[in-house]
């Protein structure tokens, strides 16, 4: 006496297994299929438009963030003559950066070890950035409240330093 599937002690018919191969078969069939599919929209998807939108994004990401945390300098400090050459030094900077990263990451599939050495390196300088502007930003702040003596407000700078502290090790992800 032979056992199926659910272990009833009913012998396995003729017609479960032509079923049961009926099943693996369509499984089999769409799954090959569905790989298939797979493979040609990925091929199809990488085309310089979809590389150019991404690095588009990326390039008003990244400028809109610093220009961000510069205008916060801008609002409470006191030369604003200097915050507007720092902004547009930052701006220079940031572009400059840009402008490498575009010509390696772009054709990085023909040169992928360029790409392994600047990508760290592009990365680090944008932390640099952006560490030194909220550094900046914070000294600023603690001035102002040390001086004025706001003593409420000790509580929210500990508060930003520490998502100075994120948003810096973010970037170096």
């Amino acid at each position: 006496m032979g056992y199926n599937a659910a272990g009833s002690g009913t012998e396995t018919s003729l017609t479960d297994i032509k079923l049961a191969g009926l099943a693996s078969g369509f499984t089999l069939g769409f799954g090959f299929l569905t790989v298939w599919k797979a493979i040609r929209q990925t091929m199809m998807v990488r085309s310089l438009v979809v590389l150019l939108s991404i690095f588009v994004n990326w390039i008003c990401e990244v400028q809109c963030l610093m220009q961000i945390i510069i205008n916060r300098v801008y609002i409470v400090a006191e030369d604003r003559d200097f915050v507007d050459k720092v902004k547009w030094a930052t701006a220079i900077i940031i572009s400059t950066i840009i402008v490498v990263v575009g010509c390696i990451w772009l054709p990085a599939h023909r040169f992928v070890e360029a790409n392994r050495i600047w990508d760290p390196i592009s990365k680090a300088l944008i932390c640099a950035v952006d560490a030194s502007l909220n550094i900046w930003f914070l000294v600023i702040v603690r001035r102002i409240v040390n001086f004025y003596g706001l003593t409420k407000y000790k509580v929210l700078i500990r508060f930003n330093a520490r998502l100075v502290v994120v948003s810096v090790t973010l970037d170096m992800e």
